[in-house]
Formats: structure tokens, sequence, C-alpha cells
């Protein structure tokens, strides 16, 4: 009986670790902290956006914390990382959607993983509106 749950307790992570694995021998990268280059900011009252890109939290609130990771881009043309927590709704690029101001947490949050495989090269890569907008904010998204 002690083998046999072994055996089933091996083979589970077995599985998990070959879970990361890609064809081109690579593997992939977890987020479950915040990129180190990122500026934090605290935006000052509801605001106005439209969504460029955007990444539902892999799951809902509980022992652990997600948050749904989105690229927006405000009237006058400035764009910013959004992350909020327990957001798992689907919303479509090119959408308005009000933003309201919430604190950063000071627990840790777990993120969407925000790489692909390039077709092209098969290496994982991140997205390009993801890596060069460093300023990242908390909020609420209202639809």
């Amino acid at each position: 009986m002690k083998k046999t749950i072994l055996l089933i307790f091996l083979l589970n992570c077995g599985i998990g670790i070959s879970q990361n694995e890609f064809p081109s021998g690579q593997k992939n990268e977890t987020f479950s902290s915040y990129d180190e280059n990122w500026e934090f900011f605290e935006l000052g009252k509801p605001i106005e956006v439209r969504i460029l890109m955007h990444l539902p939290s892999t799951g809902l609130c509980g022992t652990l914390a997600f948050a749904s990771v989105s690229i927006v881009q405000t009237k006058d043309k400035k764009t910013f990382r959004i992350l909020d927590l327990c957001n798992t709704t689907e919303i479509l690029e090119n959408k308005i959607v009000k933003i309201v101001p919430t604190k950063k947490p000071e627990f840790s949050v777990m993120l969407p993983s925000r790489t692909f495989i390039n077709p092209e090269t098969g290496k994982v890569e991140q997205y390009e509106l993801d890596k060069y907008t460093l300023k990242t904010t908390y909020v609420h998204i209202e639809e």
C-alpha cells in the first residue's frame, strides 16, 4: 500500500514537471511575483481606459491571491499595466472600461503566464506590449 501511494506521488510530480517543458527543451517561466523592472504607481482617481491586452486571472482568490494582467491606454494615449485581484473575466481588446484605484497588496500575488511559444522560432517569448510597458498599478475593473 505504501509503495502504491509513493508511486502515485512520484508520477504526479513527474507529470507536473513535464507540463512546464516545451518541444524546444526550454522551460516555461512561472510568474508568482512581479517583474523586477515594473514601476508601481498609485492611480489618483477612477478613469476610463481602453483595453489593449487582457489576461484573466488563472484562479479565484482563496488561500492564494491571483490577479488579471491588462495593458491599457488612456484617452491622452498614456499606456500602463493594471493588475486586478481575483478577476477571471474575459475582456475583449479595445473595450472601454472604468478602472478604480486600489492599494498594492502586501502579500504575494499569482499572475497569469505572459509568454507564448513563437511559432517562427519555437522559443518561449514575452508579449511585446508586456515587455515594454513598465508603469504598473493595482485597480478594480468595472465593466
